[in-house]
């Protein structure tokens, strides 16, 4: 375990530092952390072959992305999650594995409204403090849930940036959904906004497969932004290949189910099923970056190239290496 005897100020890591450098893209790699009974050996060996791969990647990918698995019912569909080790500790082995090989930042969830205040507030001291991991996305609770111990978002991030005050060195995100639409103070790109204001440096979207929605919501973030004169930050396009039927439900269990379309051409023959879906990605990420491009949507973009079963990492490693060569001509 890496520990910090005390809290000192520190200048921004290179992953901290391309985010908030506005010409340049950035990508990172979600890694859905091992099933809970995994043995710490087990635990040192997965983190240890994560760290060996995206060493392949060195300059293509700036961080890792772990996610705290929170055991919600699945919208209904029938499909078994399997709970997964804390994305605190699994980041710490990921730490442990780099410091002598690279330096790779981890990006690590909390379920703040689950979780109490003050538990939450010991755990980002504790996190900070002894594993010295300062970059935390805040994601918040399921619309089902209306009465939860925890923090909201824009409490967990304005405590952060509290924090911060006394110094600390938390680099806090948020989570943005395209296809969370409303009115008024409702709609998203009014949400990121108040989640600007309470702290947040950049976005991750869910993982999507609709063009049209994701630019629509980029170009209503950016006119609110200039309506409120906030000038916005880097938002991280999320997206998974398909492999299987399998990965496809586990998607859909997230609800990021691609349209039907999609879903008819990528399984329209027999073969190569995860290839089409890479191909489908790429065609979406142009279409999005030459929007913003030829638009001159003032947001910076970057990638979150998602694992989400044990079936599709295989392509998630290969859109590793054909998405950065395609996004950096926009740099």
């Amino acid at each position: 375990m890496i520990r910090n005897e005390q809290v000192k100020d520190k200048m921004p890591t290179d992953f901290q530092s391309r985010v908030l450098d506005r010409s340049s893209t950035v990508t990172i790699f979600e890694f859905i952390p091992p099933e809970i009974h995994t043995s710490e050996e087990s635990l040192m060996a997965s983190a240890s072959a994560l760290t060996r791969t995206l060493k392949g990647f060195h300059g293509d990918v700036h961080g890792v992305y772990i996610p705290e698995i929170v055991d919600e019912t699945a919208r209904g569909i029938d499909i078994r999650r399997p709970e997964r080790v804390g994305a605190k500790l699994f980041a710490s082995y990921v730490k442990n594995e780099c410091k002598d090989q690279f330096q790779l930042d981890s990006l690590i969830t909390h379920p703040f409204a689950h979780t109490p205040t003050q538990d939450t507030q010991d755990w980002l001291k504790s996190t900070h403090n002894d594993l010295d991991i300062q970059n935390i996305v805040v994601v918040g609770p399921s619309t089902r849930h209306s009465r939860l111990p925890g923090m909201s978002v824009t409490q967990a991030l304005s405590y952060m940036s509290l924090l911060n005050k006394q110094a600390y060195n938390f680099f806090p995100g948020a989570i943005a959904i395209a296809s969370r639409r409303a009115s008024g103070n409702d709609d998203e790109p009014m949400r990121m906004v108040r989640k600007i204001r309470a702290g947040a440096k950049y976005f991750t979207t869910q993982i999507f497969y609709d063009t049209a929605t994701m630019i629509d919501l980029l170009e209503s973030y950016s006119s609110t932004c200039e309506t409120h004169s906030i000038e916005p930050v880097r938002v991280f396009l999320s997206v998974a290949p398909i492999a299987s039927r399998h990965t496809l439900k586990v998607i859909s269990a997230l609800g990021a189910s691609p349209p039907d379309n999609m879903i008819d051409s990528i399984f329209a023959q027999d073969g190569s099923t995860g290839n089409r879906s890479i191909k489908m990605i790429e065609t979406m990420l142009k279409q999005i970056f030459d929007h913003c491009h030829n638009n001159n949507l003032n947001i910076p973009l970057g990638l979150c190239i998602g694992h989400v079963t044990e079936g599709n990492i295989r392509l998630a490693y290969e859109l590793l290496h054909r998405l950065p060569p395609l996004v950096r001509q926009y740099e």
